[in-house]
């Protein structure tokens, strides 16, 4: 009887188990949102996890003490000075902020290019459309879309064709579009938390010098509501008749872009006649931010020129302490990018692919030191091309039989860590088909690989319109001898930390592509658990 209980209670975790992975799949899930909503579906709780995990910035200490403008306004400057834009249909509000805006202005700002010229503003839809259901009908956090940035790039207006050129199903094609691409890239992506003054602070001084003594400072993203409860500014005022933000809605739908802030905007929210920060507004019995009624950041939309104030609007410092939900923003947490002036892609793929299903298709990248393998010992895998894009040709637009070939390049750089000087090495392009009732037929009609470290050579794959192996994986190679990546790490190894000691090391590395920036690896799990170990009273059954 008591193994059988045993038993039983094993099953029942396991179903438990079960029902929860099943519930946190639906939970995930997103409801698509037909074409011509402006807004991304809410975002679950999986989305706030996963954003979550960004690196926090925090206020170095002796900025502490560091005097601030009274007011800033980076969409004067000329990185910025692109015009202020409707998402027309397309709910890519996300991308809108990230990098329409935040993205273009940072890196327009390290390669001191003005933003009125389309070589140097940044579309939407590159990145948009491979996370958006193949249709452009969801909204995608950015996250995602940050994570192409930061490992693929993203194209300019003027080689992307046009803002919005091709809609929400298009996929670029033409490698050296793609090639392009791949100079404009961010190194990452940081949160700033302004639920209190500190954070306030910190963002401040991320908008005047982004913390590292530059003559000019950032932008930030944010995600709340849709910004239509508007207030007007009063007479007492700067920026009389102007719309303010006095607190969002409980729906985190929207991303938007703070360019500046002003810290003498006021409104009277208890309509006492007065402008404070020293009363207790909301009656916790605390004084902080959330009863604040002077001080307010500069942001803009992407809703066109005729919403609000030629497409701006302010935000009383108050919204960003607010509890989600109470009239704040989601999270209380908004997110800035360091942009790179420049990429050094070190080697490529050149591939032309035809397929009439991309949703079937997976690209990756492998190599090996063996050239008898048939399979690679190391295999890169990317976030686009990965079982994505809906059930359309591989340029979207099903109505022209050309789309179903896209030409694409990918950067397999990474590649080369697993490189030893003085050796050849097989280097493999990997498509996987997931298409267990053969609805689709796909080819890879070339393949190349293109080595940037000394001059431009082409090593081109022998092979040609190879037809891909139906539900199945289907490989082609290429044998070369490439320069090693010269990147070395030279600290060897760091002492122990001791808890609440103050510890500073200095890492050093030889060779790559300077600046470096170091960062924490985040990829481990660690879990606290405390009981007492259980008797053992009954026959070993395992």
């Amino acid at each position: 009887m008591r193994k059988n209980l045993i038993f039983m209670k094993r099953t029942l975790t396991l179903l438990f188990f079960l029902i929860t992975i099943i519930a946190f799949s639906q939970q995930h899930e997103r409801t698509a949102i037909p074409a011509g909503q402006w807004n991304t579906a809410p975002l679950t709780d999986a989305d706030a996890a996963i954003l979550n995990t960004i690196e926090e910035l925090i206020l170095p200490t002796d900025y502490k003490s560091r005097s601030l403008p009274d007011s800033i306004d980076n969409s004067l400057y000329k990185w910025f000075r692109r015009p202020i834009f409707t998402q027309e249909s397309y709910p890519n509000c996300m991308q809108s902020t990230s990098i329409a805006y935040n993205f273009t202005y940072e890196i327009n700002r390290l390669r001191d290019q003005p933003g009125d010229d389309p070589d140097h503003q940044y579309t939407t839809h590159f990145a948009w459309n491979f996370f958006n259901g193949g249709n452009g009908w969801w909204g995608v956090n950015y996250l995602f879309t940050m994570d192409v940035l930061k490992y693929h790039g993203t194209p300019s207006v003027t080689d992307y064709g046009g803002f919005y050129e091709g809609g929400g199903q298009r996929w670029m094609s033409g490698y050296d579009e793609w090639y392009n691409a791949m100079n404009n890239r961010i190194s990452g992506i940081k949160k700033i938390y302004v639920g209190d003054e500190e954070g306030i602070i910190t963002l401040k001084h991320w908008l005047n010098d982004h913390m590292d003594g530059s003559p000019a400072g950032g932008l930030a993203s944010f995600i709340a509501c849709s910004p239509y409860d508007m207030a007007i500014l009063p007479p007492e005022s700067p920026q009389t008749g102007k719309h303010v933000i006095l607190g969002w809605c409980p729906e985190a739908l929207h991303g938007m872009t703070i360019i500046g802030y002003n810290d003498s905007i006021r409104y009277d929210y208890n309509e006492d006649g007065k402008f404070t920060n020293d009363i207790d507004l909301n009656n916790d019995g605390v004084l902080d931010v959330s009863d604040w009624e002077i001080g307010a950041m500069k942001f803009c939309n992407s809703y066109g020129e005729g919403w609000a104030d030629s497409g701006y609007c302010y935000m009383m410092y108050k919204t960003l302490a607010d509890r989600f939900g109470e009239g704040g923003i989601w999270t209380n947490t908004v997110h800035v990018l360091e942009a790179k002036a420049e990429h050094d892609t070190r080697m490529t793929y050149k591939v032309t692919l035809e397929h009439d299903y991309r949703e079937a298709v997976r690209v990756q990248a492998g190599i090996s030191s063996d050239l008898t393998s048939n399979k690679p010992e190391h295999i890169h895998s990317y976030t686009i091309f990965n079982y994505q894009g809906g059930w359309h040709y591989m340029q979207g637009n099903d109505t022209t039989e050309a789309n179903k070939t896209i030409e694409f390049g990918l950067d397999v750089s990474p590649l080369l860590s697993h490189v030893e000087a003085g050796m050849p090495y097989k280097f493999f392009l990997i498509v996987d088909e997931k298409d267990p009732d053969n609805k689709g037929y796909g080819q890879i009609k070339n393949f190349s690989l293109i080595d940037y470290q000394d001059g431009v050579a082409e090593t081109v794959c022998e092979e040609q319109n190879v037809v891909l192996n139906d539900n199945g994986r289907t490989m082609m190679s290429v044998i070369y001898e490439p320069a090693p990546n010269d990147l070395t790490i030279v600290t060897e190894s760091i002492p122990v930390y001791e808890a609440s000691q103050p510890m500073s090391i200095q890492l050093e590395a030889t060779g790559g592509q300077q600046p470096y920036q170091w960062q924490l690896d985040r990829n481990y799990v660690m879990n606290s658990t405390e009981a007492a170990f259980p008797e053992v009273d009954e026959v070993q059954i395992i």
